[in-house]
């Protein structure tokens, strides 16, 4: 899962949560998830999608539901995530692909989708600093 590490020129490190109301959501969605919300529609990102995200879900969210808590993804945010496999193939200013709330060892096929490695990990990191490409 997303887990936002610091805002770069801002004074606090704490997203301002919002409630709002979406489409009915089609899938269960964990705390920490990057989405993208398109028209009411609540699509979560993975390997597969070519659209930037923009939100960060903040509690679990259950099929049907149609209200989500969320922060928007901003300029200037820098997340930590879990990597998969070896932490030295993370190279920064890459894109990687995001996939049930990790970052996947290769490369995003699109150049929207996924999140960018901020700063390159040290050999036995967990985690990855990454930001995201701003849809905004």
């Amino acid at each position: 899962m997303f887990k936002l590490k610091k805002i770069i020129g801002g004074r606090t490190n704490v997203p301002e949560i919002r409630t709002i109301k979406v489409n009915s959501i089609s899938s269960e969605i964990a705390a920490g998830t990057p989405i993208s919300i398109y028209h009411g529609g609540v699509r979560p990102m993975d390997e597969n999608v070519d659209y930037p995200a923009t939100h960060i879900v903040v509690c679990d969210v259950k099929r049907g539901d149609t209200i989500l808590k969320v922060y928007d993804i901003l300029p200037g945010m820098v997340f930590s995530v879990d990597c998969q496999g070896d932490p030295t193939t993370y190279k920064i200013y890459e894109e990687h692909a995001i996939s049930n709330g990790s970052l996947l060892s290769r490369e995003s096929m699109s150049w929207k989708s996924g999140a960018v490695v901020y700063e390159t990990p040290e050999v036995g990191d967990k985690e990855v600093l990454v930001t995201f490409p701003c849809a905004y």
